[in-house]
């Protein structure tokens, strides 16, 4: 039997992300430096919203706002995010990277 593959862990400063890094681990390490640092909160919006290249090409910046203002209005249980305006922009520029061209 194989090993499992450990989880991702996203990298800061000037660490250099691995050329052979999988697309969900792009996801995981763009949700990091966007300012995500709780890995549950991560996971929460990855399900949601964001699993994959496909998922980031459908969103436009209405879709953002919408996300972040449901985010902001769950409890506590639910697993309330609050993004503010620096997060929100940069997921909203998340919208415009290279990933939205087919």
């Amino acid at each position: 039997m194989a090993a499992a593959t450990p989880p991702y862990v996203p990298v800061d400063g000037e660490v250099v992300v691995d050329d052979d890094i999988t697309e969900a681990n792009i996801i995981i390490q763009s949700l990091h430096w966007i300012g995500f640092r709780q890995n549950n909160q991560r996971q929460n919006i990855i399900d949601d919203s964001l699993g994959s290249f496909a998922d980031i090409r459908m969103l436009s910046e209405k879709d953002i706002t919408a996300m972040a203002t449901e985010w902001a209005g769950r409890t506590s249980q639910n697993g309330r995010i609050t993004f503010g305006v620096r997060r929100t922009k940069l997921l909203k520029g998340l919208t415009h990277s290279p990933y939205k061209k087919s």
